[in-house]
């Protein structure tokens, strides 16, 4: 692994920030948008498991919201200064319940419309490789552009699609590579893409797929490679797994 554990959470608040500013708060799970309301009152802390803390408490941000200063406190990690800002705070998201309505995200669950998507962006684009990063529920963070012409070259160094995970916070990735001839996955394509799937498992990121497109023509490697599944999957990786025309779920060595 190219990056170490400590530099991975190293900097998480102001990638969670610029993941705020650049999509929008509607591609956040409610315990990460708490998460960061409470950046503000704890600065030197990890909120994550209190802002979990706080809506298995209270069941929901309304819910967290509308309890009181005593009630807040009580939960492990809330005292009463950080209880009174929350509560402020909450005033002001629930006046402006604008916030909350961005353009719809787009779902990624279903291996032919991924295909699809992919098809028109490379139209669209002189791009060689792209990798799409998404969150838990296949919710579109965004797509990057691969610099690389040869997806099997030896050149390909995993870093880059480790970092550009980490950036994104994502947590599942779609790669995808162009192809001017006929749709296969070479031998070093397939070692490549081996080799990516190593370093982003590291990071606990996963590799849902990887398409070759060739003018309006798709195809993923598991169709004709079987790979394994991840341990943890979410309804919607699930459903894209199992969108895959002849996936079974096998290993892939």
């Amino acid at each position: 692994m190219y990056i170490e554990d400590k530099d991975i959470h190293k900097g998480h608040r102001q990638r969670m920030r610029d993941k705020l500013e650049a999509y929008g708060p509607r591609i956040f799970d409610t315990y990460e948008l708490l998460e960061m309301l409470l950046y503000y009152a704890i600065p030197y802390r990890d909120t994550n498991p209190i802002a979990k803390r706080l809506l298995a408490a209270f069941g929901s941000l309304d819910g967290v919201f509308s309890a009181s200063v005593t009630e807040l406190a009580a939960v492990d990690g809330i005292g009463e200064k950080c209880a009174r800002f929350i509560l402020e705070a909450g005033k002001a998201v629930l006046e402006d319940v604008s916030m909350f309505h961005h353009k719809p995200i787009r779902v990624f669950n279903n291996y032919h419309r991924t295909g699809e998507y992919l098809v028109d962006y490379f139209e669209k684009s002189d791009a060689s490789a792209v990798m799409m990063m998404l969150d838990g529920g296949m919710r579109l963070i965004g797509i990057e552009n691969i610099p690389i012409i040869d997806f099997g070259s030896a050149a390909v160094k995993p870093r880059y699609f480790v970092d550009a995970a980490i950036r994104s916070s994502a947590s599942v990735v779609i790669l995808a590579h162009r192809r001017h001839s006929f749709i296969f996955f070479s031998d070093s394509a397939i070692a490549t893409d081996k080799m990516i799937r190593r370093e982003l498992s590291g990071i606990g990121v996963t590799v849902a797929e990887h398409y070759v497109v060739s003018g309006k023509d798709y195809s993923g490697i598991k169709t004709t490679y079987s790979l394994g599944s991840p341990d943890e999957e979410s309804v919607e990786l699930r459903e894209f797994l199992e969108s895959i025309p002849g996936y079974t779920g096998g290993v892939y060595e």
